[in-house]
């Protein structure tokens, strides 16, 4: 689940030992032919397929 997808009554009940991972990646080049935000969006993939 992730946070930005649910309701408040959603994350109401959750229970308060739910764990939680908030995932930071870097803001860095790598290169002209790629966008900065790379890190980011491999990160969001990682994250979507832990949820898995």
């Amino acid at each position: 689940m992730q946070l930005f997808e649910m309701t408040w009554p959603q994350v109401d009940d959750l229970s308060p030992w739910t764990p939680v991972v908030i995932p930071v990646a870097a803001l860095e080049q790598h290169g002209p032919h790629m966008p900065v935000f790379t890190d980011s969006l491999l990160l969001g993939e990682i994250m979507r397929r832990l949820e898995e």
